[in-house]
């Protein structure tokens, strides 16, 4: 898109809101103080209506932060400076009573730039004292736009390296955050440092860098200003035809004040070095009429310059000669390095026109003595930039190093803690795995109670345990009667049932702290901790009356009534405080019990129930 295209930009974010944002009057307020550089004319005239309805009103603060935003625009304008300074102390006074630290913050700011811009003493340390107290909680912008002032005080003291330190600083800050006026202007001044160090290809980067972000941020209201230090430092650089390609686009932009009259002096002198005389003069008496309107006789030595150039080009050279004089007589001090320079170039070239060889030779002198001084001001210039931006670089690079290691760290342990998560979760899983094979070694899949393998194990526990705590264990063996015969007639699938039926009476009818175990095929043993013999008997009976009246179905609908069991039972410690030999007895007086006509339940007796004795 051209630059012509965009001549009437739509208004920054946040300022198309504000004429339409009614009662938050805080929110407009920081909307027209980050406009405040890139658009001052629009934050003008929509400052001035907010602030006649803030003070209508009567809320004092929401006022003082309007007040605020027009001094800051007047403070870069210039004017009244000593005045501005009591009005924005003042202001800091309401923001302090209203308890308002943000706004307190930028009014302290604005007395310190006051101050500084009143070449005050107080100035540096004002500055420094905000940057290192508010500037700490500041807004970026805020801060960064700071750095950038105190830098450039630095310098004009003779203190560049801290200077430069700062305005680098203040750039690559600015450059790291969304892009703002305030990286227009932080680009701008440095770049025109730069140039008034005579350290041109610096300054061309810097500036066309700031004109490019201006033009990104479509602040029409700067173009002005912007592009006419662009275009300034192409002329220094031989490059008038560049300078006029910059600021062509811009002849049919509004009237930008001040501005303005730097933008014409800039199309003068472009056009002077391109031969296009006629063309420059016209600019160069606009802008010469209107200096005269407002102080008649008090020529900038910038246009005196302009002009001087201008005359003796136009071979109108008493003209030039008394414009030199006058340009000699001026009490101010020239702006820059290049401008004295220049000066003395032309006058050189003035009076070998004229043939005034000794006055031509003198000021060539003058010239080339002060080119060689320029040129050791603009290397140490360019010096002091690349100390500063690799001393930004270094401390990045310090940064990221630093920020790499916290993040490798960070990513080691979270990775340590992803692996210790992982291996608790395989280790859970091992751990279930384990208990499930451990349950499978230990219970019998059809019937689901423990098997001989852990009454093995448990039967020798629990009498150990009987006997520290003095309390007896019973053992019943059980077995199925006539099993064969329900196997035989009726098929495994019945049998099974009949055993899982039998399984769940036991589990029912027994406590929590017994073992209900199969034995093997249709033998089963109940391990009753607490009960004696007797005690253990009368439970085995129960259960087997219980049994004893199940139904079973058949195939084809038979129903298999009065199914039975005999049991033996032995005890610890009337029997045995052996676990073998107690398990021994009640085997024994089981098979008592099956031989003694079935559906018994027998109780070991010590004098016929000895391992190995016939009963």
């Amino acid at each position: 898109m051209r630059l012509m295209d965009r001549m009437q930009p739509p208004l920054p974010r946040g300022l198309e809101q504000v004429a339409s944002i009614e009662g938050d009057w805080r929110t407009i307020a920081e909307h027209l103080w980050r406009a405040r550089l890139g658009w001052p004319q629009t934050v003008r005239r929509l400052a001035l209506p907010i602030r006649e309805r803030t003070v209508r009103r009567g809320a004092a603060v929401d006022t003082a932060r309007i007040d605020l935003v027009l001094l800051a625009l007047e403070q870069f304008d210039r004017q009244a400076v000593r005045q501005q300074t009591a009005y924005a102390q003042s202001l800091a006074g309401v923001f302090e009573a209203a308890g308002d630290s943000a706004w307190l913050s930028l009014a302290r700011l604005h007395v310190a730039r006051d101050l500084l811009m009143a070449d005050d003493a107080a100035a540096e340390p004002a500055m420094r004292a905000w940057i290192d107290g508010c500037g700490q909680t500041a807004a970026l912008q805020d801060q960064a736009w700071a750095q950038s002032t105190l830098g450039g005080l630095l310098v004009r003291k003779g203190q560049e390296e801290d200077g430069f330190r700062l305005r680098y600083g203040s750039i690559e800050t600015l450059r790291r955050a969304e892009p703002a006026p305030e990286l227009v202007f932080a680009l701008m001044n440095l770049g025109v440092t730069h140039l008034r160090f005579g350290n041109l290809r610096s300054a061309d980067a810097l500036l066309s860098e700031a004109w490019a972000a201006a033009q990104q941020l479509a602040m029409q209201e700067r173009y002005y200003l912007v592009a006419s230090n662009v275009a300034s430092a192409a002329i220094e650089l031989g490059a008038p035809q560049r300078a006029l390609d910059t600021l062509t686009p811009l002849i049919d932009l509004s009237d930008a004040g001040n501005d303005r009259l730097h933008y014409q002096l800039m199309m003068a002198d472009a056009l002077r070095a391109l031969g296009r005389l006629d063309e420059s003069r016209s600019w160069l008496d606009a802008v010469i009429a209107t200096i005269d309107t407002a102080a008649p006789g008090q020529l900038l030595p910038q246009t005196r310059l302009s002009n001087l150039a201008l005359l003796r080009a136009e071979g109108r050279l008493d003209e030039a000669l008394a414009e030199l004089r006058r340009a000699e007589a001026d009490p101010p001090a020239f702006l820059t390095h290049t401008h004295a320079l220049h000066l003395f170039s032309e006058a050189a070239s003035l009076f070998a026109d004229r043939e005034e060889w000794d006055a031509a030779y003198e000021y060539e002198r003058r010239h080339r003595d002060r080119y060689v001084a320029l040129q050791k001001v603009a290397a140490n210039a360019e010096r002091l930039s690349l100390q500063a931006r690799y001393e930004l670089y270094r401390n990045q690079v310090e940064r990221d190093f630093e920020r790499r290691k916290r993040e490798a760290a960070e990513s080691a342990h979270a990775t340590v803690q992803a692996l210790n998560h992982s291996l608790s979760q395989r280790l859970d899983e091992i751990q279930a795995l384990q208990a499930a094979l451990q349950e499978q070694v230990i219970t019998d899949p059809l019937t689901g109670l423990y098997n001989r393998r852990f009454l093995a194990e448990v039967l020798p526990r629990e009498i150990e345990r009987a006997s520290r705590e003095g309390h007896p264990v019973a053992v019943a063996l059980i077995d199925l009667d006539t099993f064969k015969r329900v196997n035989d007639l009726h098929g495994h699938a019945v049998g099974d049932e009949v055993l899982r039926r039998l399984a769940m009476l036991l589990r029912e009818n027994t406590r929590g702290t017994d073992y209900c175990c199969r034995f093997g095929g249709e033998e089963f043993c109940v391990l009753l901790t607490g009960l004696d013999a007797e005690a253990a008997a009368v439970r085995i009976r129960d259960i087997l009356e219980a049994f004893s009246e199940l139904s079973f179905e058949a195939a084809g609908g038979e129903q298999i009534l009065g199914l039975s069991y005999s049991a033996g039972i032995a005890a610890y410690p009337a029997h045995s405080a052996d676990a073998e030999t107690v398990l021994a007895l009640a085997d024994a007086a089981l098979l008592r019990a099956k031989r003694a006509g079935k559906r018994r339940v027998y109780q070991s007796e010590p004098s016929l129930d000895r391992p190995g004795e016939p009963a």
